[in-house]
């Protein structure tokens, strides 16, 4: 059978882009040399690695949209990438370089938990995709999320509601 969902070209920064952002050297290699996929399943993308990862105030608007206090409460927040919904998925500087899902309908004030470090969202994206291409089963990417980033399946965080919907996949294959 046919891949549903073939791999999307890298998404990568240049390294004079990073030198200033104040994230690991582990994550800024990362970016540079692996990156992530321009797009993929669920209706992720990750086309502002390319931009070096901009502020949130950056891609919304200019910076005279937005408040003072707005800049100070967003600015631990750089930007690598965005839902199918338009919310931002950024690393939060502030709190071990996790990787969050902003919500931009209450101006980025609600925060989602995504993943543990841009190292676990690229494998939890890379398992994401055998499932969406029928290699693995829902049980075996849940439990490949357990081993590679435990908190990304916990309640409320973004992987569990992925998890959930897949299951729900599996019991109405008709719909």
């Amino acid at each position: 059978m046919e891949p549903h969902y073939v791999p999307s070209p890298l998404s990568n920064a240049e390294a004079w882009m990073l030198k200033d952002k104040p994230i690991s050297a582990e994550v800024k290699k990362f970016l540079i040399h692996a990156g992530l996929p321009s797009s993929a399943a669920p209706f992720l993308t990750f086309e502002h690695v390319e931009e070096g990862l901009p502020p949130i105030w950056n891609m919304w608007g200019s910076i005279g949209d937005w408040s003072e206090g707005d800049i100070l409460r967003l600015k631990r927040y750089y930007l690598v990438g965005q839902d199918g919904n338009g919310n931002a998925i950024c690393i939060d500087t502030e709190n071990k370089e996790y990787v969050v899902l902003l919500d931009h309908e209450d101006n980025f004030r609600t925060s989602q938990f995504v993943n543990s470090s841009v190292f676990h969202l690229a494998e939890c994206l890379l398992s994401y995709r055998e499932r969406m291409n029928n290699r693995k089963n829902t049980e075996q990417v849940k439990r490949e999320f357990g081993r590679t980033d435990v908190d990304a399946i916990g309640e409320g965080n973004f992987w569990a509601y992925q998890i959930k919907d897949l299951e729900w996949l599996d019991a109405n294959p008709d719909d």
